[in-house]
């Protein structure tokens, strides 16, 4: 049997008060994936650009390359052409492959990132910058304003028509 590793899933969005492209990745992702943790909604806003972005905390026998194709499923699945889905984390492996990056290349320069992924695994430590993702979110000097939005039980409202 293959061992069991943790990741960190992020889902950006464009700004949609009913959540609908989120709705519809969350239901991909928790029936081809072992979600195990969710974190709230955050908007994220800087200058030029709005999201609203989640993290989910994944319990996976699936290899960093079979989770990346997995990922790129659940895209397409949701037929959401605006959901930007980035594995973050990978227990603490470090890849760098033109398809993908682990741990993702901007978790430790963004809140985009960081603050959804601290809130579901804040001593994760980052293995490039050897910091815990708590210090790292809430250590960043950048112009982007992370902003509670809902909880993350809006996502999961699977009975929604739109979905």
């Amino acid at each position: 049997m293959r061992e069991l590793h943790r990741a960190l899933v992020g889902v950006s969005t464009q700004v949609d008060p009913y959540l609908i492209a989120h709705k519809r990745v969350a239901k991909a992702m928790y029936r081809t994936s072992d979600v195990h943790g969710i974190s709230p909604v955050f908007h994220i806003r800087s200058e030029l650009s709005e999201y609203l972005v989640v993290a989910y905390s994944l319990r996976t026998r699936l290899s960093p390359d079979e989770l990346s194709v997995g990922m790129s499923k659940i895209d397409e699945e949701a037929k959401v052409n605006t959901a930007d889905i980035k594995i973050l984390v990978y227990d603490d492996f470090v890849v760098r492959k033109p398809e993908y990056v682990i741990p993702w290349i901007e978790l430790h320069q963004t809140k985009k990132w960081s603050v959804p992924a601290a809130y579901l695994w804040p001593d994760y430590i980052h293995p490039i910058e050897n910091r815990d993702l708590r210090s790292i979110a809430e250590g960043l000097h950048s112009n982007e304003i992370a902003e509670f939005y809902s909880q993350s039980k809006s996502v999961l409202d699977f009975l929604n028509l739109e979905t």
